[in-house]
């Protein structure tokens, strides 16, 4: 058997080679198959070594090198939230997933730990919509 297996090895190895000379199948001077004759080696065309196609020049000032990477934001200022319940709301939503609350009949009861009777607001902090709520760290 092991005969056998050093034989089959013996057979797939002496078929290496190129006409480069370089151990690979293309005719550069490198051992890839690199086709697209940038630096790197892979197949994209920058000069990174990931395999997108971007350069990976950070222009958003943040601790990623891709300027492409970042999660997207919700919002930019506070008027793009709104409460995410129609009664007695506790958390917030981009404006545009605001809820239909149009025939809802809510109570006129003040409950803690909401945004009920001015207990709390929405606010855009970091890109996220946030609910800033009396006694919850917030107001």
């Amino acid at each position: 058997m092991r005969t056998l297996v050093w034989a089959v090895l013996a057979i797939a190895g002496s078929g290496c080679g190129s006409a480069g000379g370089d151990g690979d199948a293309d005719a550069d001077a490198d051992v890839d198959a690199d086709t697209d004759a940038d630096a790197d080696t892979d197949a994209d065309a920058d000069t990174d070594s990931d395999t997108d196609a971007d350069a990976d020049t950070d222009t958003d000032a943040d601790a990623d090198v891709d300027a492409d990477a970042d999660a997207p934001s919700e919002c930019s200022g506070n008027t793009d939230c709104v409460a995410a319940q129609c009664c007695h709301p506790t958390d917030c939503v981009p404006l545009d997933e605001q809820p239909n609350c149009e025939g809802i009949g809510c109570t006129d009861v003040c409950e803690a730990g909401t945004m009920d009777c001015g207990q709390g607001h929405c606010e855009c902090q970091d890109g996220f919509c946030v609910a800033v709520i009396a006694g919850a760290g917030g107001i």
